[in-house]
């Protein structure tokens, strides 16, 4: 494989291990030029497993300095001030700014802190057609979030019910989507979750010239203290941290821009995007794990279609992480990674694959921890950016042995554009975990939720479909499981 940024297979490697916490080389934040411009603020949602979204702050404000990265007073309310991070330095360790996760320490036997969503997949798809061809788009808005979680225990059944929150919007163009998320549930009296949600503020800078590049890399560790998943038993215990929900804006704003040219729309042309987050390893009074997040972004090889290149681009992005914890005995999360290479033009290919945990643990699940793309130059086509009609990325349960511990599942993973884009090698990379459970667990079976999008533009009206004009929308869903 043959990639633009080497980076990346360093990052895509760091995901795969439990210490993951060293690494040979290190990028800053969001450097200057190609690689965008060091401004960064940072800010913090806690929420309970009931999805109640607590306080960002005092005021409601997000960190207003890039090297500041705090939040939390382990109280549950968020208190995010302009002050320096945590100092959770290490001589032996990468020089990485550092954001507190606080939270809010369970009660013992707290039935809301002892269930958890996992993101599965989700497919991302423009519907329009013209001529018999789907319609492509930059990228303007995209992700899906699991809120308002609420759970009920009953005698005979375990109910956990929520909304998902889906955010897609193109360009200038009108179309319109059925976004879709793929999830299953788990719930144990040993086991001991926490969610938080992280928000990233930034603006890219573009580089000079007649092929244009923006990269953004941001690499930071996460940290959370040990009591924000309760007392532990006594008992060797295991640790995951999950993604479990994403979203991705930008803005284009006309005073930020370097080139003379006003801005044509929100949208961007990817040639690159990867989220990750990785294992967690012990550090000082609680856990540190990794975060992960590129964004790349150029002209076309027809340069838009004579559409002009945003120099400057603002983004605000979210980022859902679950923390799942628990005795050895009953509870082990083995880290996966899969990467596969094709076309932007070729149908979405799903593929089969096994891994092996722990052995005799009756229950498995799979939770996303990380996904990403990145187009490579094909046919001596420098400028890599491209339209896309779908992104999608996923896994399915095919068989489990629970004797020897090993799953089978099925996995997709694709940035596609239509025969009217020109092609373009892509490279792809998945990040999960294989979670696996005693018989005192109860899982639900795996679902799906999915959402209504609509724009209006350049010969396409959303009242002429019948559907509302939104790029956002709210999908409720309910998971029942029996408990006998």
């Amino acid at each position: 494989m043959s990639f633009r940024a080497p980076l990346r297979a360093i990052l895509f490697a760091a995901l795969l291990l439990a210490s993951a916490c060293q690494r040979s080389t290190s990028s800053s934040s969001v450097a200057d030029g190609a690689t965008g411009r060091a401004d960064v603020q940072f800010a913090l949602d806690l929420d309970d497993a009931d999805g109640d979204a607590l306080a960002k702050g005092p005021d409601g404000a997000s960190l207003s300095d890039a090297d500041d990265a705090t939040a939390g007073d382990g109280t549950g309310d968020a208190s995010i001030e302009d002050a320096p991070s945590a100092d959770l330095s290490d001589t032996n360790e990468l020089d990485l700014e550092t954001i507190v996760l606080g939270c809010t320490p369970p009660t013992p036997n707290d039935p809301n802190r002892q269930a958890a969503i996992l993101l599965q997949g989700f497919e991302f798809q423009w519907l329009r057609t013209i001529a018999g061809f789907q319609t492509p788009h930059r990228i303007s808005g995209i992700g899906v979030r699991f809120a308002e979680l609420t759970q009920q225990l009953a005698a005979t059944k375990w109910t956990l019910s929520g909304k998902a929150n889906f955010l897609f919007s193109p360009g200038v163009d009108g179309d319109k989507a059925n976004p879709r998320a793929y999830y299953a549930a788990v719930y144990g009296s040993a086991l001991r979750t926490f969610r938080a949600t992280v928000e990233l503020a930034f603006s890219d800078d573009a580089t000079d010239g007649d092929n244009p590049v923006a990269e953004t890399r941001i690499d930071r560790y996460l940290y959370f203290e040990a009591s924000c998943l309760g007392e532990p038993n006594g008992a060797p215990q295991d640790l995951a941290l999950l993604l479990s929900g994403f979203s991705l804006r930008s803005s284009c704003d006309d005073a930020k821009q370097t080139n003379g040219e006003l801005c044509n729309s929100n949208g961007f042309w990817p040639y690159g995007l990867h989220l990750g987050v990785s294992a967690c390893a012990p550090f000082q009074s609680g856990f540190r794990c990794r975060l992960t997040l590129e964004i790349f972004r150029s002209w076309t090889p027809t340069n838009g279609g004579l559409k002009p290149f945003n120099d400057v681009l603002d983004y605000v992005v979210s980022i859902d992480v679950t923390a799942l914890a628990g005795p050895t005995s009953g509870f082990r999360a083995t880290p996966i990674a899969l990467e596969r290479q094709g076309t932007i033009l070729e149908d979405v290919q799903t593929l089969s694959t096994t891994r092996v945990g722990a052995t005799n643990l009756p229950i498995a699940l799979l939770g996303m921890t990380g996904f990403g793309f990145q187009l490579i130059e094909t046919g001596d086509l420098e400028k890599l950016g491209r339209y896309m009609t779908e992104l999608t990325f996923g896994t399915t349960q095919n068989g489990y042995d629970p004797l020897l511990g090993e799953l089978s599942f099925f996995y997709w993973m694709a940035f596609r554009a239509p025969v009217t884009v020109l092609q373009s090698d892509v490279v792809y990379e998945m990040t999960s975990t294989l979670l696996q459970f005693d018989a005192t667990h109860k899982r639900s079976a795996r679902d799906e939720v999915s959402g209504t999008i609509c724009f209006s533009g350049f010969g396409f009206d959303c009242s002429n479909q019948g559907l509302p004009e939104q790029t956002e929308d709210s999908a409720p869903f309910v998971i029942e499981t029996p408990l006998d």
